[in-house]
Formats: C-alpha cells, sequence, structure tokens
C-alpha cells in the first residue's frame, strides 16, 4: 500500500540540481518536513553523508547470494561502486557485467529498444514523482508495470532452474507436529 508520501531530493547530481540540497517530504495536505543541509551541523552533515555511503556501497552487492561466487561478486561490485562514486557518478550498483540494472530499467530497455545502459542513464535522472509534465519513476514503474512482472517471472523461473527444480524436503513435515495437525 502507497504511503502517498511524497520525498523530492534536490542539490547536485538530483533532478532538482539547481535546488540548495536537502529533502522534502509532502502528504496529501501538503509538506510535512523540509530538511536543508544547511540547517544542520558539520557532524551531522558528516554522520548522513558516511550513512549515505555505507547504504549505498551496501545496496551495490544486494543481490550478490544470487551469483555463482557470491563473495567474489561482492568484492567485485563493492570496488565497481566505490569507483564510481569517487568519480563523482551517481548510478545504479556495479554488477559483474557493468551497472546491475533495476528492473524499471530493465523494462525500460525492453520496451524502448534501446541500451540497458541507456535506460539506466533515463532513469537516473527521473524524479521520483512527475514534475509539470515531466514524468518521474513512479508513472514510469505504472506504465511499464506488465512487462515488469514478465521479467521478474523471468528471473524467478531461471533461479529456479539453477537451484534445481525438486527442492530438498525431507524432515520438513515433521515441523507440523501432532498438536498443529487439525482433527
Amino acid at each position: 500500500m502507497a504511503t502517498q508520501i511524497k520525498k523530492t531530493v534536490s542539490g547536485p547530481l538530483t533532478a532538482n540540481a539547481d535546488a540548495p540540497p536537502g529533502v522534502e517530504f509532502v502528504g496529501p495536505a501538503g509538506s510535512i518536513v523540509k530538511i536543508m543541509l544547511s540547517e544542520l551541523s558539520p557532524e551531522m552533515r558528516d554522520r548522513l553523508a558516511v550513512h549515505g555511503l555505507a547504504q549505498k556501497i551496501g545496496d551495490s552487492y544486494a543481490g550478490a547470494s544470487e551469483e555463482a561466487d557470491p563473495l567474489a561478486s561482492s568484492i567485485l561490485w563493492i570496488g565497481e561502486t566505490a569507483k564510481q562514486v569517487r568519480a563523482g557518478e551517481w548510478r545504479v550498483s556495479a554488477g559483474a557485467t557493468g551497472p546491475r540494472a533495476s528492473l524499471l530499467a530493465k523494462a525500460l530497455a525492453r520496451a524502448t529498444g534501446n541500451s540497458l545502459d541507456d535506460a539506466i542513464a533515463v532513469i537516473d535522472l527521473l524524479p521520483d514523482e512527475d514534475v509539470g509534465t515531466q514524468p518521474g519513476k513512479k508513472s514510469l514503474r505504472k506504465a511499464l508495470k506488465g512487462i515488469m512482472a514478465t521479467i521478474t517471472a523471468e528471473e524467478a523461473t531461471a533461479r529456479a532452474q539453477k537451484v534445481g527444480a525438486a527442492p530438498e524436503t525431507g524432515g520438513l513435515a515433521a515441523l507440523f507436529g501432532p498438536e498443529l495437525k487439525s482433527a
């Protein structure tokens, strides 16, 4: 269920790059809170920056458990994401074959016939919500919902085939002891 709260980020490397850096949260009745970095102490800005850096790097290897060698993939993706951040690039986390693509980017590439890298670049520039006539990520997700569902199903099928069709279930029935069985 949607919260109906819109988050707008402003500052460098965002769709609102000309505005002072900060975040505004807006609900159906209007602005809930707007926090500008200029309002915060240097210590708080540093703490937020370190938190954001940890999140960004952490997000880069979130899908590594699905790879053939999760540790090697994690190490590779962490290094690539750190390299991107140091170079001033803010994009989808790096994967073994370049940027790890979001489901939205995969769907956009499939729908338009453009490359995955181009789709990632376009999505990185989009605001979360529509701004005037500029569609945001939310509208794009809605428009590509069917393609995203197809891709999700294809990826789930591929993962199931990778691990094998028949899971090991020996002993699972014991979880449902006599006290859990209906009379």
